[in-house]
């Protein structure tokens, strides 16, 4: 009797493993492999102008404190900085979640506006459907990307103030470590 129970058990057990092989992973159970990352809007205090500025921050389990991105020292037509920052945060979100922000880079929209954009490979271009906020001009992006490749590299104090040749996309993986 417990032979027969056995049995039925073990046969269960390997028909579950054949139809639990062809499964394949949905886009969430793939990412959990991605490190998890929190886009979020905050403050910081900006030395240059001494006051508390909205800032959008990433937040990782892998580091202490949030890393500062973008400081948003300066509104936009009917934008402020902080309307600028609450829409911007969740774009930087939705960007990773999806696996297309490994990389930040700058480009120039066709109406001729600087544009920041998440891209996920070095060489995707940056235009706008991968964009996650605008400049005034084309200079101003250059400007934001060498920025936020000081941060990486150690060389720059604090988030990159939004308003500041050829840049290289900036890795928002090495950013994270």
């Amino acid at each position: 009797m417990n032979f027969i129970k056995t049995s039925l058990y073990i046969a269960a057990a390997i028909n579950l493993g054949v139809v639990m092989a062809g499964i394949q992973p949905s886009r969430a159970d793939q990412q959990t492999n991605q490190k998890q990352v929190r886009f979020y809007c905050g403050q910081s205090f900006d030395n240059s102008s001494q006051k508390i500025l909205p800032t959008t921050f990433a937040a990782t389990s892998e580091r202490k404190d949030p890393v500062a991105i973008i400081r948003w020292k300066f509104g936009m037509g009917k934008y402020t900085p902080q309307s600028r920052c609450n829409s911007v945060s969740p774009k930087f979100q939705t960007a990773w979640t999806e696996g297309r922000l490994h990389f930040i880079t700058a480009g120039t929209a066709k109406n001729g506006a600087g544009i920041i954009c998440g891209v996920a490979s070095r060489d995707r271009a940056c235009d706008e459907s991968t964009m996650l906020f605008t400049l005034k001009n084309a200079t101003q992006a250059q400007e934001t990307i060498a920025g936020i490749e000081g941060i990486r590299s150690g060389s720059a104090g604090g988030p990159v103030p939004q308003s500041s040749g050829t840049i290289e996309p900036v890795s928002l993986d090495e950013l994270l470590k």
